[in-house]
């Protein structure tokens, strides 16, 4: 009798040890996850953009006044010749499950922020589990909107969150390193992006919609102007990819970076693309 209790409880264990191991490995197709479209209104649309509109408008004062002091320099001196770099430093967290990377990297931001112990859970499967429930993740994946929401649930004492489309359209491009430009240097929040992992290098043309966290940026000076040269300029990104051929830290170009966030709408239907 006792022999049976110990063979079943092994087997209790065993069982239990392999949930999140199976649901790594789980077989999915990875063109559909993150690419439904998301059950937004008309007016919801309208009520977010104003939101952001607002919020960049704190963007656009900060990159102002760096066009301002740039101006107030008298003449352009050696340390323009230098990349200036700022790096946030947020916690790498590897994806427990196969369409989880939108509560990986939300979970990555809220360590960042020191609000780690918040999510209720004693292991990092269990919150992620946590925030999967709160996001609204399924087999489909996430939402940005809904990733937003719960970043602010969190971390609204710390920073506001919002939504922002990035697509082909005129003006996306500066849009975008504008974007990630305040968040890094001067409000020091990363910047989440739901991205086309193909236009990725380190992809090697993988396809998938993808939720990945920008951390970094390195801004390449011209020595004559003092302007950001955008099109060699750097971001890194922190992948939760459960994959290890992708996952990690990993420094692209800003042009791979902004390819990826308009790439999303290849065949993604989300209105959303980009959160900071």
């Amino acid at each position: 009798m006792k022999k049976i209790f110990i063979l079943c409880l092994l087997a209790i264990l065993t069982f239990g040890f392999s949930i999140p191991v199976l649901a790594e490995s789980q077989i999915v197709d990875e063109t559909m996850i993150n690419n439904q479209a998301d059950s937004l209104t008309p007016a919801q649309i309208e009520q977010l953009n104003k939101e952001e509109a607002k919020k960049y408008q704190q963007v656009l004062k900060y990159i102002e006044q760096q066009a301002k002091n740039l101006k107030a320099q008298t003449s352009i001196t050696p340390q323009w010749t230098y990349p200036v770099s700022k790096i946030l430093n947020v916690p790498y967290h590897k994806q427990l499950y196969s369409t989880w990377c939108g509560p990986a990297s939300a979970l990555q931001i809220i360590d960042y922020n020191g609000k780690y112990s918040s999510v209720s859970g004693s292991t990092e499967y269990q919150k992620q589990q946590t925030l999967a429930d709160q996001i609204g993740t399924n087999d489909n994946g996430s939402n940005t909107v809904n990733i937003r929401n719960v970043l602010n649930n969190y971390l609204s004492s710390i920073h506001s969150w919002t939504v922002k489309r990035i697509d082909s359209s005129s003006g996306a491009y500066d849009t975008l390193w504008n974007i990630i430009d305040y968040n890094i240097f001067n409000a020091k929040q990363p910047v989440l992006l739901l991205v086309q992992t193909k236009y990725l290098p380190y992809y090697n043309g993988h396809v998938s919609q993808h939720y990945v966290v920008v951390d970094a940026l390195t801004k390449y000076i011209d020595d004559g102007t003092g302007q950001p040269v955008k099109s060699i300029s750097t971001v890194r990104i922190v992948d939760p990819n459960p994959n290890s051929s992708y996952t990690g830290y990993h420094t692209v170009t800003f042009n791979d970076l902004y390819n990826a966030a308009i790439g999303y709408f290849d065949s993604g239907s989300q209105y959303y693309n980009v959160c900071y």
